[in-house]
């Protein structure tokens, strides 16, 4: 039933992506076997309602001394528009969890729309009129078009009245709108200051025997595993720390404080 109802949900805005570790199984997303949550999910799949993205590759891994199991209990879905749109790729690393991440994209290019801030001069409000546009509005939230909106619906609604007495009641000052000279969004990534070779070869070395146990599980893979995942972790957490006390070391009383916040 709580599934039913998100999907209900979902369906009334024109595009939107459903994902997460629902503990279903089903042969239609790869597993050996089916279950109650799988046969519901299964039974709700519309092709005009509701896109299935998952390949059939694991997303979840569950490693001990005694076996290695792999499980697709992590499933994502989305709207009709967007699932010929939609590449699902899950990633070779599990990075100490037993879900591995998921990555998708979407091939569309999303708009950026222009950037409006607005100053409020708190010491010019005018609390009277404040006060009483907000008092005019009150049957806002009284009107059944309200009250069986759907729960973002509402809150912009509201946003939206406290937001309209507050310009109706002091002076604004609106800033020019952002432009920019590429209309693309381009993808920006800060650099980890802390990474360095040592992260990488213990990462490609963990990520190695991973896919090792996948074909040929043994004992002594697993305790080959496990101990290169502990030599990842601490390399992680030496990097991390000698990068923070070389940064402290150079930081000073003539530090500008806009450099310190810019760091990762």
């Amino acid at each position: 039933m709580e599934w039913t109802n998100l999907v209900a949900e979902a369906s009334d805005y024109s595009s939107y992506i459903l994902l997460g570790d629902l503990n279903a199984h089903h042969y239609l997303w790869g597993s050996a076997k089916n279950c109650i949550n799988g046969e519901i999910i299964a039974k709700s799949l519309d092709p005009e309602l509701l896109f299935l993205l998952n390949d059939g590759s694991p997303t979840h891994a569950t490693i001990t001394q005694d076996s290695c199991t792999f499980s697709h209990i992590d499933l994502t879905f989305v709207s009709p528009n967007l699932g010929l749109l939609s590449q699902w790729t899950v990633l070779d690393d599990i990075w100490q969890s037993d879900h591995y991440p998921i990555e998708i994209r979407l091939d569309i290019n999303p708009s950026s729309p222009p950037k409006l801030e607005y100053r409020y001069n708190m010491k010019k409000i005018d609390w009277s009129t404040c006060m009483e546009e907000l008092n005019s509005s009150k049957s806002t939230f009284t009107s059944l078009k309200f009250l069986y909106a759907n729960v973002l619906s509402r809150y912009d609604q509201f946003i939206e009245v406290i937001r309209s007495a507050i310009e109706k009641s002091l002076p604004i000052r609106k800033n020019n709108e952002s432009s920019s000279s590429n209309d693309k969004t381009q993808a920006y990534q800060r650099n980890c200051v802390w990474w360095n070779e040592d992260c990488s070869r213990a990462i490609r070395r963990r990520k190695a025997k991973l896919k090792s146990l996948k074909f040929i599980y043994d004992l002594q893979l697993f305790i080959e595993y496990k101990k290169l995942c502990a030599e990842a972790k601490w390399a992680l957490q030496n990097a991390k720390r000698n990068s923070f006390q070389n940064y402290c070391s150079t930081v000073n009383r003539f530090t500008n404080i806009s450099d310190t916040w810019k760091k990762n």
